[in-house]
């Protein structure tokens, strides 16, 4: 079981409490170091502390040795103001201390702790052993764990315990280089989106260990929107972009301006504008125009709209379009390089309007549909699986 020091808001502040161990013989240990794991999580605005202190006279007297940590130095887990004990091995880390300075002596250990009204410190898994028979403990940093493509991340080796005599480094299939085996540090670019797995693997006569991180790799957004009108002059403005963008700008033309996502906008008068969009996520931002002609019309004319399903689909989708029955339309299907898939010209039947696609011969991606009514053109989106 764990071993609990409570620095809750019930103990007394500035108490000093220690768990010492009985008499240590170190006259025929070899590069003795001592391992322990930590579980802490600061209360905000408190600084709690863990200091390992060495005896050489039978416990009289005490010395710190170079452990001595506190706040942010000791916190395994994000501050909270809630009570904390470790739930998952995740919570905890494995720390070291160097006692070769002693070797030769009877000693006494005590981890002591000093209260500054925070939250419990828990120890466990306490040992003393020779670091010649010590496996090491894979650890390593990455400068950034939300990286963009083909950006520089660095993974910086923070292995513990015994010295490792290799290191295997495998960075993934969709980064250059995909792996290294020394110790680094490495410069890495990622060439593929998503979620990048990196994993260390260190060894030598002891054993070996792992460690694994995910880095969240995304480019910069691709505009793209289309437009749907809802009367004579007011228009939904439909974003279709790709690659997660999470900041929208719309310039519509006439003076306004917008950062919803998907924003209607009335205009005073009919006319063309050149509407202007722009977005953006963390790794940058790609813009277009569009020019949007609104034409006045009598009130009576019946207003239409074109609507795409399913989507995502298997290949075969259906457009339903409403209020254009009868016309012949041009119908333009390709990827996202420019490359088309398909030029059609369909008549829209009356009744319920709707044409039927089937892009079984496409493979899996996205796809724009470029969709030009006697009204004007459409751009839609959709999603093969």
């Amino acid at each position: 079981k764990a071993a609990v020091i409570e620095n809750s808001p019930n103990a007394n502040f500035a108490q000093e409490d220690g768990l010492v161990s009985e008499n240590i013989d170190m006259r025929s240990v070899a590069n003795p170091i001592l391992f322990f794991d930590v579980a802490h999580a600061p209360r905000p605005g408190r600084e709690d502390s863990l200091i390992v202190d060495i005896s050489t006279d039978c416990g009289l007297t005490y010395q710190a040795t170079a452990y001595q940590k506190g706040s942010s130095q000791l916190q395994t887990v994000p501050p909270t103001s809630a009570l904390f004990s470790p739930s998952v091995a995740s919570d905890w880390r494995r720390d070291t201390v160097d006692l070769s300075p002693y070797i030769g002596s009877n000693v006494k250990l005590r981890f002591r702790n000093y209260s500054d009204l925070g939250n419990a410190v828990y120890l466990d898994n306490i040992q003393l052993v020779s670091s010649s028979a010590v496996a090491p403990i894979s650890a390593f940093s990455a400068s950034d764990t939300l990286a963009c493509l083909n950006d520089d991340v660095v993974f910086t080796d923070l292995s513990s315990g015994g010295a490792a005599t290799t290191y295997n480094w495998d960075f993934g299939s969709g980064a250059v280089p995909n792996a290294a085996n020394t110790a680094g540090p490495h410069n890495v670019k990622f060439v593929r989106t998503g979620i990048q797995t990196v994993t260390l693997t260190v060894s030598n006569n002891g054993g070996f260990s792992q460690h694994t991180i995910t880095i969240d790799v995304k480019r910069k957004p691709l505009s793209v929107f289309n437009t749907s009108i809802l009367n004579p002059l007011t228009v939904q403005f439909n974003d279709l972009s790709l690659y997660d963008p999470d900041e929208w700008y719309w310039d519509f033309g006439d003076g306004d301006t917008s950062s919803m996502q998907n924003p209607v906008h009335t205009y005073d008068s009919a006319g063309t504008y050149n509407v202007y969009q722009k977005v953006t996520n963390r790794c940058g931002f790609t813009d277009r125009t569009v020019t949007v002609a609104l034409i006045s019309t009598p009130e009576e004319e019946e207003l239409y709209s074109i609507s795409l399903y399913p989507n995502p689909n298997t290949g075969k989708f259906n457009l339903e379009m409403e209020g254009i029955s009868g016309q012949t339309v041009q119908v333009q299907i390709m990827d996202l390089s420019g490359k088309v898939i398909l030029n059609d010209e369909r008549e829209v039947p009356g009744g319920s309007g709707t044409l039927e696609f089937n892009l079984d011969h496409a493979a899996p991606g996205v796809y724009l549909l470029r969709v030009q009514t006697e009204k004007g053109t459409h751009t839609l989106r959709t999603v093969k699986r």
